[in-house]
């Protein structure tokens, strides 16, 4: 599944025509595209799923939701659930996910775990009721008491006659076999007795391992309901402790956003005020070169003005000596004709 966002109406409609029903692949032309509108999207904050709500499974060959209210599905013996047109196009037997072969297959014969020897019969080996070890009886290795031993398991079933042997009691707590017509559990027939009073001791001796060994079962159901109740009860403890992590994360989060926002309209003030700073600061500098090459342009000025006083000033003194000098000479000759038409 995927989510599409178009720029206008007009190309959501023109994919919509182009693709809708359309195939994936040749090879597979009945897996067609199918396009759905959608209305509004909802973004949760939590992570967590809506209460009530269980997500459909996925199909593993096509990996599409299973909706068995839409599609048929199929649910085989190993407990793999298929769409029922996905296992039709599988070409064996075999589960696609795990390879588990549905047609019955010859079984293996069983082994001793511990020394990996098959026994010679069935009713050598002993599989535990209470974790499933197999191991040999004590005429092989005797590695069925020895799981005893060190597990106190004490119920182990007889592999070929299907009666259970108490370690504990050492005794056989039931003779109930398994009948093969109908698989029914059925009491085994004792060899023939002297008298019927010697029958009902029998009888009777059966009933009470019976009871014994439907009291230990209980109490071992009990023990591990019990075992199971104690890790539910952690797991909702641990479960409840990590909603209120992700509710505390979620909530500084939720804060950290808002400071982030808040920051960031900062931020564009500062920015703004900065660029208008630097605009001033450009009108100064510019201002400033400008003043600067006035200065220098009115320095040179003055020092060329300078230079035209000083050379104006050193022409009237030599036109003020030269004039002074006529005038002396003016005077003189003043003088001289004053006398000349005095002696006249």
């Amino acid at each position: 599944m995927a989510l599409l966002t178009f720029r206008n109406h007009d190309a959501a409609t023109e994919f919509f025509l182009t693709f809708n029903g359309a195939p994936y692949s040749t090879l597979e032309p009945e897996t067609v595209c199918r396009i759905v509108w959608v209305s509004k999207v909802e973004w949760a904050q939590d992570g967590l799923p809506p209460p009530g709500h269980t997500e459909l499974p996925i199909c593993p060959v096509c990996l599409e939701r299973m909706d068995e209210s839409v599609d048929g599905v199929l649910t085989i013996l190993c407990n793999h659930a298929f769409h029922a047109d996905c296992l039709e196009q599988w070409g064996d037997s075999t589960c696609p996910v795990c390879r588990c072969v549905q047609s019955p297959e010859t079984a293996e014969a069983s082994e001793c775990e511990r020394c990996g020897t098959t026994a010679p019969s069935p009713d050598s080996l002993w599989i535990c009721l209470i974790c499933g070890h197999v191991g040999c009886g004590r005429y092989q290795g005797g590695h069925a008491a020895s799981h005893y031993r060190e597990t106190g398991h004490c119920y182990a079933l007889q592999l070929g006659s299907h009666r259970v042997w108490d370690y504990k009691g050492d005794n056989f707590v039931h003779r109930l076999l398994q009948n093969k017509a109908d698989g029914k559990l059925v009491a085994s027939e004792a060899p023939l007795a002297e008298s019927e009073e010697a029958q009902e001791k029998v009888d009777s001796v059966q009933l009470e391992f019976t009871y014994l060994l439907t009291s230990q079962l209980e109490e071992q159901r009990m023990y591990f309901e019990e075992k199971m109740a104690k890790l539910e009860s952690q797991l909702s403890v641990e479960t409840k402790h990590l909603r209120e992590e992700i509710m505390d994360k979620s909530e500084e989060n939720k804060q950290l956003r808002t400071k982030l926002t808040t920051l960031s309209k900062e931020k564009q003030a500062l920015e703004k005020k900065l660029l208008q700073q630097s605009t001033k600061l450009t009108a100064t500098l510019n201002e400033l070169n400008e003043e600067r090459q006035l200065g220098k342009a009115l320095r040179n000025n003055q020092q060329q003005w300078q230079a035209k006083i000083t050379k104006l000033e050193e022409s009237l003194n030599e036109l003020k000596i030269t004039k002074d000098k006529e005038i002396a000479d003016l005077k003189e000759q003043v003088c001289n004709e004053i006398l000349e038409r005095n002696y006249l």
